[in-house]
């Protein structure tokens, strides 16, 4: 693979964890 599309996979991987992330501990928070 491409190092360009293999970086961008896991930005995108990363992104989506984070928000994941975010919604359940906003969830949990207020």
């Amino acid at each position: 693979m491409r190092p360009k599309i293999t970086i961008a996979i896991v930005v995108l991987l990363v992104m989506i964890l984070a928000a994941s992330a975010a919604q359940f501990a906003f969830r949990l928070g207020p």
